[in-house]
């Protein structure tokens, strides 16, 4: 079983809360399901990624923003698959691609919630208004 989750299960994420709140669930429900299936021969790994290229980026107009996002993070839905197949293979739960994603979401844990709550907040609400 691959479960799809995001970056964003791991931290909170301002003005797209359900969202956040939504792929915390998937990690969660995750995790959990994997210990339960242990040594019945099914594997569970949830896939958290960042940002992954396909057409919507197109259809919604999002080319733009996504252009600042660095290249290590960057992944296509094919780079993806592999990477996640092998993650499976080599036994994985948790599955973050790239190292630039995996710095990312482990810098919010050495910092009080109430911080990066804000600074994201901070982040979002000016995406909102440039929208």
């Amino acid at each position: 079983i691959i479960n799809i989750s995001s970056m964003v299960a791991f931290q909170v994420l301002p003005f797209m809360s359900v969202y956040a709140a939504t792929k915390a669930f998937v990690q969660s429900f995750s995790e959990g399901l994997s210990e339960e299936s242990r040594g019945t021969g099914v594997q569970v790994l949830c896939v958290s990624p960042g940002h992954i290229a396909t057409e919507f980026d197109t259809v919604s107009g999002s080319n733009q923003v996504n252009r600042l996002i660095p290249p290590p993070m960057r992944r296509t839905a094919e780079q993806l698959v592999l990477e996640a197949l092998d993650a499976m293979d080599r036994g994985k739960e948790t599955y973050v691609p790239g190292w630039l994603s995996l710095v990312a979401i482990s810098l919010p844990r050495f910092v009080p919630r109430l911080v990066v709550r804000r600074i994201l907040g901070k982040i979002m609400r000016s995406k909102l208004r440039e929208a």
